[in-house]
């Protein structure tokens, strides 16, 4: 009889269907309530997650305009004021002024590329040492940076660029102006009726590992016939490394398996051989900024 009341006091004590419950905090609910609560949560969580998911592609794409146009545009700008006039001797405050209102794209490619590449520490030395020159030719020329340079350095030189790309090609005559011409093409058939029919000096600038062994020996017998006598032939190549190379060799690497270019790469000496079979005798090679995946090689007509 004491079970039976014991059972009986106990289940008056139980929530019967919306019976409040009361709360340490005093507070009542009811279990009806709290269903109705669990199925509001799930569906502001789907709500949520629904609108996380929506949004996300414009975040990641607001970013990405962020950095690819709007940041290089400001820094542009901001650059841009310091080199409305330059010094005497600021040549690369000059060659930038060439990219001027050649887009934002052109212009920091050439910011970059004048701080960034050993090249444009090292040329003008090579260029000093070099007979008068009064018009090169630029193959694979790209926007025209390195020509560009070339006319700050010497003050009475012409140069001709050759480049596959039309773009390219379009930005580079307009940084050349007056004194340069640009046309399509790359090697070997890089030769142009407008072209003059000797150069002073020919440049081939990180260019020559896009060809083949037969397209190379090509070009350097059409460029030792297009090179005064005395004239120069400047070569930058990337090398072979030994081993797996750097990490920026290795990143090249991933890259031409992902997009599918193309590429040649050659040793010091098997470059050396192809100059000097052509008719060059090489006079000077060393390595560019300390990296024994790229080399300078200098030849004479």
């Amino acid at each position: 009889m004491g079970k039976n009341r014991a059972e009986s006091i106990r289940a008056s004590h139980r929530p019967r269907g919306n019976q409040p419950i009361a709360t340490s905090a005093g507070r009542f609910y009811n279990s009806g309530n709290l269903e109705i609560g669990a199925i509001f949560e799930q569906k502001v969580y789907m709500v949520l997650s629904l609108f996380t998911v929506a949004l996300l592609p414009a975040v990641v794409g607001t970013a990405f305009i962020v950095a690819i146009v709007i940041f290089p545009m400001v820094l542009r700008m901001g650059l841009a004021v310091r080199y409305a006039t330059c010094a005497a001797g600021d040549w690369q405050g000059r060659v930038l002024r060439r990219y001027q209102h050649s887009g934002t794209f052109a212009w920091m490619f050439a910011w970059f590329k004048l701080r960034m590449d050993p090249m444009f520490r090292e040329l003008p030395d090579l260029v000093k040492v070099e007979p008068s020159i009064r018009s090169a030719l630029d193959i694979g020329c790209g926007y025209g940076v390195t020509g560009c340079s070339l006319l700050e350095w010497l003050a009475e030189a012409t140069i001709y660029g050759v480049d596959p790309n039309p773009t390219r090609v379009h930005v580079a005559a307009a940084a050349f102006g007056g004194r340069g011409q640009v046309n399509v093409g790359g090697a070997p058939d890089f030769s142009m009726p407008s072209l003059p029919e000797h150069f002073d000096a020919v440049l081939l600038l990180d260019v020559i590992h896009y060809i083949s062994n037969e397209a190379l020996e090509l070009t350097l017998r059409r460029v030792h016939a297009r090179t005064k006598t005395g004239g120069r032939l400047i070569i930058r190549s990337n090398i072979s490394p030994s081993g797996g190379g750097s990490l920026k060799w290795k990143f090249a690497v991933i890259s031409r398996k992902i997009t599918g270019a193309y590429a040649c790469h050659r040793s010091v000496d098997q470059i050396g051989k192809a100059i000097a079979s052509a008719g060059f005798e090489v006079v000077r090679s060393e390595m560019s900024g300390a990296n024994a995946e790229s080399f300078w090689f200098i030849a004479t007509a």
